[in-house]
């Protein structure tokens, strides 16, 4: 005779195994019970899936997001799903040249335009989905080295009647294209600028190297100097101001008159300092 664990749920009968079936019992929707005298291999259980479980996604928030012109964005989106299920992103409303990868949440690119705007992102995982939104801007990045006429209230900075004179002092005059009024911006590795005269071809320059307030803006060929170096700094309104890295004073014209003449001056936020640059 064969020996078996009692605990086994099973006993020898002519050495033979046999299973002991548990007892089972279903109930149908009329209450009745049912199966009770079948055998187990008559009473299958049959289960059909109806759908998913969807659980449920949540969005991390995102901040307001300030970001520049031309530079690069990294932003990381991020859900959890309660099912564990895989997550895909989708935004929309990005400014243009941002996207989202739609694995990993990953917000990048660089914006090509001065915007503002709202955007929208969205986590879908199984059947459930959920979504945050924020809003962004994008501002101007820094000058980029180039050409530009650089003008207030429609007059412009000049090198007086083109004049190829050496020490000029510099004015403003009516707007008109011409090449005196034309400036070559070079960016410097401090992040100032070199500001060269298209018609003289002298770099705009702090007379003298003087530190008085009141100093005139000149023309003198080009050094390297720190007087001839030029910080930028952009106002609320879109304007610059134009600031000597050797005097810390602004580029500042007399008055809105054609031949006014222009001077370093201290910060006064006045209209006569505040330039466009294009």
């Amino acid at each position: 005779m064969l020996g078996l664990d009692p605990g086994t749920g099973a006993h020898a009968a002519n050495g033979a195994v046999a299973e002991t079936t548990p007892a089972r019992y279903w109930t149908n929707t009329t209450g009745n019970s049912v199966g009770g005298s079948r055998t187990s291999r008559e009473q299958t259980l049959g289960i059909t899936a109806v759908g998913k479980v969807a659980g449920t996604v949540t969005v991390s928030g995102i901040g307001a997001q300030s970001w520049t012109d031309g530079a690069q964005v990294s932003l990381q989106a991020s859900a959890i799903s309660s099912a564990h299920a895989t997550r895909y992103y989708s935004a929309t409303g990005l400014p243009a040249g941002v996207t989202i990868n739609s694995t990993t949440g990953a917000v990048s690119g660089a914006p090509t335009n001065i915007a503002t705007g709202t955007a929208t992102v969205t986590v879908t995982a199984g059947a459930a989905s959920a979504a945050t939104t924020f809003g962004w801007k994008v501002g101007p990045g820094p000058i980029k080295s180039g050409s530009y006429t650089v003008s207030l209230q429609g007059q412009a900075l000049e090198d007086p009647n083109a004049s190829s004179t050496d020490g000029i002092q510099l004015d403003t005059s009516a707007l008109t294209g011409a090449a005196d009024q034309n400036w070559t911006f070079t960016q410097q590795p401090d992040g100032s600028y070199q500001v060269v005269n298209g018609g003289s071809g002298d770099c705009m320059d702090d007379n003298g190297g003087f530190t008085a307030v009141g100093t005139a803006a000149i023309q003198w060929p080009c050094t390297g100097g720190v007087n001839q170096h030029w910080t930028l700094a952009q106002l609320p309104n879109g304007a610059y101001t134009i600031t000597n890295a050797h005097t810390g004073l602004l580029l500042t014209t007399a008055s809105t008159g054609n031949g006014a003449l222009v001077t370093q001056q201290a910060d006064t936020g006045s209209p006569l300092q505040q330039w466009t640059i294009k």
